[in-house]
């Protein structure tokens, strides 16, 4: 079967609103698909394995192997199958990676095992799975995303903008995204005007950089949890970057640069200084 690009994505902001009656918490947050992917074979197998070129990636509680079973709960089909996954996404990092290869497991084992689900059904699975798999199931290059940032609306692109990701690597608790929640007070809840802000510059095609980007974990509650954070930070500016947003629940931070070269050149010092750097574009859908 075809190799399925299994892209990162970021976020351009992202604000919580408040807390809901379901434990989660309400937020409001533009989603944009980013180039650095993971790749993902899917072939016929006895059983469910996942080949990785990854040591430390999980067997049984992977994404990937998480979304395999529940397409055959789903679908009361237990056809076999054996993925490959090739790993370049950082592991635990706020880009989507899991979520991302979750929403490639659900198209790429659709067709392998022609369940024929409809995208609406694979959208309600793949919700179940993960607030970011439908965004990479819709397969939006951008999206401003409600609810618990699975309500998603596709929004106009910055295909083609040249970023910067800078990726701490620094311990990160096992329940990451459930415990930085956790730490949110209701100060820090706000009224979505940051993101709405955004999605204006977006629809009149002005000019959009990461002044525009925010996000609510960025200040207190990251640099509280993981003082590390700090240094990169520091470094990623002193090294040329004018503005720095994290994305998602962190701990990668990126910039937006004006050209490949300067991408490269900025990635490259960063690399020297012996930190993970990648210089990239934001791009499109999942679905090549």
């Amino acid at each position: 079967m075809d190799t399925i690009k299994a892209y990162a994505k970021i976020n351009l902001a992202l604000e919580v609103l408040g807390k809901r009656n379901d434990g989660y918490h309400e937020v409001s947050t533009v989603l944009h698909a980013v180039g650095i992917a993971d790749y993902l074979t899917f072939n016929p197998g006895v059983g469910l394995t996942l080949v990785c070129n990854k040591s430390s990636i999980p067997d049984s509680e992977n994404l990937v192997i998480r979304a395999a079973k529940a397409l055959q709960v789903a679908t009361n089909c237990f056809a076999g199958a054996e993925i490959h996954l090739i790993k370049q996404i950082p592991l635990a990092s706020g880009l989507g990676g899991g979520s991302s290869d979750a929403a490639a497991t659900l198209l790429g084992l659709n067709d392998l095992w022609d369940l024929g689900l409809s995208q609406k059904e694979l959208l309600d699975l793949g919700a179940k799975l993960g607030a970011d798999v439908p965004f990479f199931i819709n397969g939006f290059e951008c999206a401003h995303g409600t609810g618990r940032g699975d309500i998603l609306t596709p929004l106009p692109s910055l295909n083609g903008q040249w970023v910067v990701i800078l990726y701490p690597e620094i311990p990160m608790p096992a329940y990451k995204t459930a415990t930085i929640y956790s730490k949110l007070n209701e100060r820090e809840f706000s009224d979505g005007s940051k993101v709405i802000d955004l999605i204006t510059a977006l629809k009149a095609k002005s000019d959009v950089d990461t002044r525009h980007c925010s996000n609510v974990f960025s200040d207190r509650i990251f640099t509280e949890l993981f003082p590390g954070i700090k240094e990169h930070y520091r470094v990623f500016k002193e090294s040329g970057a004018e503005h720095v947003t994290m994305t998602g629940t962190g701990p990668a931070l990126y910039t937006f640069v004006n050209s490949e070269n300067q991408g490269r050149a900025l990635a490259d010092l960063l690399t020297d200084k012996g930190f993970s750097a990648y210089s990239t574009q934001l791009v499109g859908s999942i679905k090549e």
